[in-house]
């Protein structure tokens, strides 16, 4: 008897030693992929001040690339996740009040956070879509900057991020992803916006700043945002909105309620802000919509 238990020792303490190095690994991982130094000199981009293009870029950031929708109506900073398993993350305060973003970032810095997803130290931005910015032109993004630059200073202290260890654990078992810092090209070319106008070219360009494969999938077949997030629909030709028409998508996105009399929730399908597309902005993404390849309904 005492062999066994001498044995049933050895073993549960050779899992508990196999335990430890396996947790300190994943730990590892993530310590090595939140630390590490992305060295990127991001190409100029001209920040103008006329009104015409501040016009621009408050329309942008209200309506294409969400800004409020994580930073706050004032773009002053919030909680942006509250969740004690995943922990507690702020979305930064972008005014140029005391303890934002605003306050000490440079032009290049700016740059390097919304096209790279990389901050002034180097190291990747949580959450932050850059791969979904890094499509707007220099204009385009010009403008995002300045109006951001432009807006009422807020003194808004965000804390740093606080992840729990089973966040962590499934960050390094690579549950969220991988992050646009991580994903993104970026010593690529720039490539010029298509003009604007109802094509397919402005429809994919819009659909991509707006994010929306980040929840309806690379094909937008369908699709998670994250862990826990619910299932977002097909919304290619071969899901349930082939029998939409462009009335039923605009309406859908003006109202928050689609055709089969389903109400959208905001906190999942952020249509507020494209509420403040023009009409003209939602044809092009109709039509963009109805040019991507068919995925069938069953698949995702």
């Amino acid at each position: 008897m005492r062999k066994v238990l001498k044995w049933v020792g050895v073993i549960l303490g050779g899992l508990v030693i196999l335990l430890v190095v396996f947790v300190g690994v994943l730990y590892g991982i993530t310590a090595s992929r939140l630390n590490k130094v992305y060295r990127i000199q991001p190409a100029a981009v001209t920040i103008p001040t006329d009104a015409v293009s501040l016009e621009r870029g408050r329309h942008l950031a209200e309506a294409v690339t969400g800004c409020q929708g994580c930073h706050g109506d004032n773009l002053a900073g919030k909680i942006f996740i509250d969740d004690p398993q995943i922990g507690r993350v702020y979305a930064t305060n972008l005014t140029a009040g005391k303890g934002s973003a605003g306050e000490t970032y440079t032009d290049a810095d700016w740059v390097r956070a919304l096209r790279h997803g990389v901050g002034p130290d180097g190291k990747l931005l949580l959450i932050m879509p850059s791969d979904n910015y890094n499509v707007l032109s220099d204009e385009d993004l010009g403008a995002v900057i300045a109006y951001v630059k432009s807006l009422q200073p807020v003194n808004n202290v965000t804390p740093a991020p606080r992840l729990t260890f089973f966040a962590r654990l499934l960050f390094a078992l690579g549950a969220f992803g991988k992050m646009p810092a991580e994903e993104i090209d970026h010593a690529a070319v720039r490539r010029p916006a298509p003009p604007v106008g109802i094509t397919v070219d402005y429809g994919r360009y819009l659909a991509t700043a707006a994010g929306c494969q980040d929840c309806h999938g690379r094909t937008y077949g369908g699709g998670r945002a994250g862990p826990g997030a619910p299932l977002s629909p097909n919304i290619t030709p071969g899901g349930h909105v082939k029998e939409w028409t462009e009335a039923d998508f605009i309406t859908a996105l003006r109202t928050g309620v689609t055709p089969e009399n389903e109400k959208l929730d905001p906190k999942d399908m952020p249509w507020p802000e494209y509420a403040r597309m023009a009409d003209a902005e939602l044809k092009a993404m109709w039509l963009y919509l109805r040019f991507v390849p068919a995925v069938p309904a069953t698949e995702r």
